[in-house]
């Protein structure tokens, strides 16, 4: 039957349009910060673009500081500046908790930028059950390119010493850990292209009886005396991960 109206199917050859694009993509065209591993559902996001700081603060270290900045972003005008003393040790801490969602694997991405030499950069993510508290741990040191997890003792163990990350201004790279709620073991570590299987390795774990909930720490810490500076955004925690 003939109609008035042109076929507007994908049917046909198109150059520089395409009739369809999934949701994801269409989030993440109209700005998103969920664009570098859509895997997952999302439970929370942050791009530091608010008028305060949705994070508690821990500092070690008199000119220790967390604050919003502009100085340096990866999307929009803000991202969350760590900032350390110049002593050994000093450092500078965000940290939140949440309810815990339905069990599943659980993803915690974030990206950063900056030279923070001789620091280590870690991140937790850990889930308090009312009975026992699981921690999964990720620790990299910019100098000697070292990327380490904490095993079931929490002792760092490397898993690679030539993991390269950004190292200007305004190049971030993305770091994205995903845990297993059920069996209370990793599951895997992305940073930027590279992919890390850690589901052999089991979460550290103790007895304790705190409220349940998911807790997740970014902590930038002196390995020697001098004032480092990182620049954190776009974090995101995911559920349902494959």
């Amino acid at each position: 039957m003939a109609h008035t109206l042109p076929d507007y199917s994908t049917k046909y050859k198109m150059a520089t349009i395409f009739g369809q694009i999934d949701t994801g993509e269409l989030a993440a065209r109209l700005g998103s910060p969920d664009t570098f591993d859509r895997r997952g559902n999302v439970v929370f996001m942050d791009d530091f673009e608010a008028t305060v700081l949705h994070w508690g603060v821990f500092l070690v270290g008199a000119g220790s500081s967390v604050v919003l900045s502009t100085a340096d972003v990866y999307r929009n005008s803000q991202s969350c500046k760590l900032h350390t003393d110049i002593n050994l040790n000093d450092l500078a801490e965000i940290r939140r908790s949440f309810a815990l969602p339905v069990n599943s694997k659980i993803g915690m991405e974030f990206s950063v930028s900056g030279d923070f030499t001789n620091t280590n950069l870690e991140f937790w993510h850990s889930i308090y059950t009312g009975a026992r508290l699981y921690v999964a741990k990720i620790r990299y040191h910019y100098t000697t390119k070292t990327l380490s997890y904490a095993d079931s003792g929490d002792i760092f163990q490397p898993l690679s010493t030539t993991q390269g990350i950004g190292d200007a201004s305004f190049f971030y790279s993305t770091f994205k850990l995903v845990i297993d709620y059920d069996t209370h073991k990793y599951v895997r570590l992305i940073v930027d292209k590279d992919t890390y299987d850690l589901s052999t390795y089991d979460l550290q774990w103790a007895a304790n009886a705190t409220t349940p909930r998911m807790h997740t720490i970014i902590q930038l810490k002196n390995t020697a005396a001098a004032a480092r500076t990182a620049y954190i955004d776009d974090v995101i925690l995911t559920q349902n991960e494959p």
